[in-house]
């Protein structure tokens, strides 16, 4: 960080039932002994888990100080507390946490403020002469101790501090809380200069809890520590750790200038400017994995996980490599080039992307075994590659230059963490997408459908819903998408990461208008906004029926060519049938008539599906040519062709 130590005497950490606000007063010029705090957490694996936190006497000075006189104080019993333990791939982790409230009483707006482990090692090993008890084996936990009290140091070095945790939705597994204070790693602590307690030295880890990213003077906000403790045995919480204490201070990086580092090449960490779209995640939706989070301030934490070695892929594999290399070929593993952010409920919201100040864009790649290669890579029909590489065992931080260069990100290079808006559009699901839609024409509304509009981008307000099916209209035409910044967030992992809580559920009633035509096949419901089309999801089968009137002639023949003669005229029963429910008149007459030949017409009325029978006059002009050939037919409004098959007579 280019990290200040903040003394906190300039700030004041309180539970809410303090009942008292400091004061802000001006920070003095001097700097003075900034201090240690102690968090005690105790009960660990019973049902009344406790912590506690106080403040040490002075005894840490620092270069660049920026102290204020007031001493930060925390109260005996924290604003919440939080243990579990979960197990999964047969290893069991218990979780504690405890939340505090911090309050800044400087004078000054703080920024980004984090608290940092700290160990205390013996130098000496004389007990007699160290001002205070040292932590255990270079860890910054002491006083780690079993249920009945007895001395459980040796298990020092499987307590981690961590982002603080919650249980999965499946209650199965742990994952990153996005209210918790990320917890970033390999932070540049080389400017920080401690003054040890007597007896003593002071190692400040390179990680800590970004409190705050800008706390201005009087203000107060929540921090969580956590602490993860591997190795424990679930049927006998007793041979695990009953109580530890851990020791913190605090840094401020006024500057920002490590916040967003990639120092730390497994972890993804820095503050998104101007970010609006409150809690994420951190996805890569190749791999269906959770790297990190961040918070509705926009401060991004997380750690990616060590890959299987079924998902690397050779590093030369097929394509060719000339230059000087240390092995042949080394299996390895990045995750996508963009990695997603999506808000608790699985919306994507953002790509994120991560670029040195020079504009070279970072990559984060995995190598199962240290290898260097140094030389042109090969791999047609795509540009040559120069590699310029000493890849470690584990996540590897590269930069991908102008110059076709793949080189290692030296260690500490700044980074910056920027966002790529995705497009936004909706995708669409029907929750029966494969029954079928049935609809008669002029029914007015019809059956109805589930679907779930999944908002991809940060796509909100009203859209229009229509069919690409002619005259297949649906209801309501409008929906309102919520506003993704403001829509409620709860708890829940993200699961397949596809549709989740805040997908917008609607049931839709489909139907067919009166001048509809018959149908059959899919239909597509397409959403558009202001007008252009953001989504559209499928039926796969749709039917659309038109009411109509079957007619056909009772006296049938079967085939033949019937006759008729000169000037005669004669009748023709016609019955009539309601198809798909018609009610209503029809006046039916004949058709395909040739010149010297007419019809009468008659009109009926059919109830829904109903019948009814007309009787036609055709008659034959005398001055009609014998040989005349034509085919007869009953038409009228709502008599379709399928239903009303002709007949052929000849004029003898």
């Amino acid at each position: 960080m280019n990290l200040k130590t903040v003394s906190l005497l300039s700030l004041t950490c309180l539970l809410a039932s303090c009942g008292r606000t400091p004061e802000a007063v001006t920070p003095p010029v001097a700097a003075t002994p900034s201090a240690l705090y102690e968090l005690h957490f105790q009960n660990l694996g019973s049902a009344q888990t406790t912590a506690s936190a106080q403040r040490l006497g002075a005894g840490l000075g620092a270069q660049r100080l920026e102290n204020a006189p007031e001493p930060l104080a925390l109260g005996t019993t924290p604003l919440s507390t939080l243990e579990f333990v979960t197990t999964e791939n047969g290893k069991s982790v218990r979780h504690a946490q405890a939340t505090f409230k911090l309050t800044n009483t400087s004078g000054r707006t703080l920024k980004n403020l984090v608290f940092l482990p700290v160990a205390l090692n013996d130098t000496d090993g004389d007990p007699s002469n160290n001002a205070q008890a040292p932590t255990a084996g270079g860890t910054p936990f002491r006083t780690v101790r079993y249920f009945d009290g007895s001395d459980a140091s040796a298990l020092a070095g499987t307590l981690t501090p961590v982002q603080g945790q919650r249980l999965n939705a499946e209650k199965t597994g742990a994952q990153a809380d996005p209210d918790a204070d990320a917890y970033f790693r390999g932070l540049s602590t080389a400017g920080l200069n401690v003054a040890a307690p007597a007896g003593l030295s002071v190692q400040v880890t390179d990680g800590g809890w970004l409190a705050a990213t800008s706390l201005a003077a009087g203000a107060s906000t929540n921090v969580t520590f956590a602490v993860d403790m591997d190795g424990v045995d679930p049927a006998n919480l007793k041979a695990t750790p009953y109580s530890f204490s851990l020791l913190v201070t605090g840094g401020e990086d006024a500057t920002a200038t490590d916040i967003s580092s990639s120092v730390d090449p497994a972890s993804i960490q820095g503050v998104l400017p101007d970010w609006k779209y409150g809690e994420g995640r951190i996805v890569d939706n190749y791999f269906r994995a959770v790297y990190g989070t961040v918070s509705s301030g926009g401060v991004v934490g997380g750690t990616i996980y060590t890959p299987a070695l079924a998902n690397m892929y050779a590093l030369i594999g097929n394509c060719s490599f000339k230059g000087t290399q240390t092995a042949s070929d080394v299996k390895v593993m990045t995750p996508n080039s963009k990695l997603t952010i999506q808000n608790l409920q699985g919306d994507e919201l953002v790509r994120l992307n991560e670029k040195t100040l020079a504009g070279e864009e970072v990559i984060r790649l995995y190598a199962e075994s240290a290898a260097v290669f140094r030389g042109v890579q090969s791999c047609s029909p795509y540009p040559d590659v120069t590699l310029d590489l000493d890849l470690k065992r584990g996540w590897n931080a590269l930069v991908f230059g102008a110059d076709q260069v793949v080189r290692n990100l030296p260690f500490g290079t700044r980074t910056v963490l920027g966002i790529v808006p995705v497009a936004e559009r909706v995708d669409v699901t029907f929750t029966d997408a494969f029954s079928s839609l049935d609809l008669v024409a002029g029914k007015g509304e019809g059956p109805k459908r589930g679907v779930l509009l999944n908002q991809v981008g940060a796509i909100s307000g009203d859209v229009t819903l229509e069919t690409d099916v002619p005259g297949v209209t649906v209801t309501p035409a409008t929906l309102s998408l919520p506003n993704l910044k403001s829509a409620s967030v709860s708890g829940g992992g993200l699961g397949a990461l596809g549709l989740g809580t805040q997908a917008l559920t609607s049931s839709l009633t489909f139907s067919a208008d009166a001048e509809a035509k018959a149908y059959s096949g899919s239909l597509n419901l397409i959403v558009k906004k202001g007008g252009v089309e953001v989504g559209r999801g499928r039926l796969y089968s749709a039917r659309v029926v038109v009411p109509a009137v079957s007619a056909y002639f009772t006296n049938s023949l079967y085939g033949q060519t019937g006759s008729l003669a000169q000037g005669e005229t004669r009748d023709f029963p016609v019955a009539l049938s309601s198809v798909e429910g018609y009610a209503g008149t029809t006046t039916v007459t004949l058709s395909g008539l040739p010149a010297g030949v007419s019809a009468s017409t008659e009109t009926v009325t059919l109830t829904a599906n109903g019948q009814a029978t007309a009787t036609i006059k055709l008659t034959v002009g005398p001055g009609v040519a014998v040989g005349t050939l034509f085919d007869v037919q009953a038409t009228g409004p709502k008599i379709t062709t399928p239903y009303n098959p002709p007949q052929r007579y000849i004029i003898k």
